[in-house]
């Protein structure tokens, strides 16, 4: 990751080593901070401390968010696509096919327990078939 780093440095501003390379690098750490609302923006100091591959100064999971955030913007993709997290999910009957992206928020079913997306903030339980599912009485026929 840190080779991404250098190379989007290196597109943006054209070479590592030319005059101005700390304030290429402020200005750097204020858009890649800006991908992810970091506060405060990595300082250039920092940066160019990964990018030389420093003892301590390792891409940490919100700088390489970043990375693939701006780099993502930069050709064009959809930025959602930098903050995805990879995950085993499991589809009834097919119904989500794989590599989707799932934008909801997991929920647990206080049914049966399982986790699952529910399709609206108003959905309580994973399915009408969840056996834990409290039962509606049906009203007595009318005699």
């Amino acid at each position: 990751m840190a080779n991404l780093l250098k190379l989007l440095y290196e597109e943006m501003y054209k070479d590592l080593a030319g005059s101005g390379k700390i304030a290429k690098l402020t200005e750097l750490g204020k858009l890649l901070s800006d991908e992810i609302g970091r506060k405060p923006p990595w300082t250039a100091h920092h940066l160019n401390a990964v990018m030389m591959g420093y003892k301590n100064f390792a891409v940490t999971p919100d700088l390489e968010t970043a990375i693939q955030a701006l780099t993502g913007k930069r050709d064009g993709a959809h930025p959602l696509l930098a903050h995805l997290v990879k995950i085993t999910a499991y589809s009834i009957n097919g119904n989500v096919e794989p590599e989707s992206v799932i934008t909801g928020k997991s929920a647990r079913c206080p049914g049966c327990l399982v986790l699952f997306v529910p399709h609206s903030n108003l959905q309580k339980y994973c399915s009408p078939q969840c056996p834990g599912r409290p039962q509606k009485r049906k009203a007595k026929a009318a005699a």
